[in-house]
């Protein structure tokens, strides 16, 4: 599925010319491990409808508060009121109150 949604990204007319403009890098690697990153050289991190595949959930988001900025904010999107609902097999975080103690625990103000 990975490398179908890159040949899908790396097809679009504006992807392309963010690519050509070096204002955006597409990347094959797993947000577990973000290498390429110092500690706190993001200012913002946005996932949507993400969250919910991330597993073990606690790695992704240790890596993503490592690589946000001090004051930095990150926002995940997701649908809470469908969550109950979706197939255990795919979807491994469905439990609201679960996500939200996991990202306060590795250090994400949560509002």
């Amino acid at each position: 599925q990975s490398e179908a949604f890159r040949r899908y990204l790396v097809a679009d007319k504006n992807i392309k010319a963010a690519m050509a403009a070096g204002v955006l890098d597409i990347r094959d690697q797993d947000a577990r491990s973000l290498a390429f990153l110092s500690d706190s050289s993001i200012d913002r991190i946005r996932g949507v409808d993400v969250i919910y595949y991330f597993n073990p959930l606690q790695d992704y988001l240790l890596e993503a508060f490592r690589v946000l900025k001090p004051g930095g904010f990150a926002l995940f999107i997701f649908k809470e009121s469908l969550m109950k609902n979706f197939d255990r097999s795919m979807f491994v975080n469905t439990d609201l109150d679960d996500v939200l103690d996991t990202l306060t625990d590795v250090g994400f103000e949560v509002k």
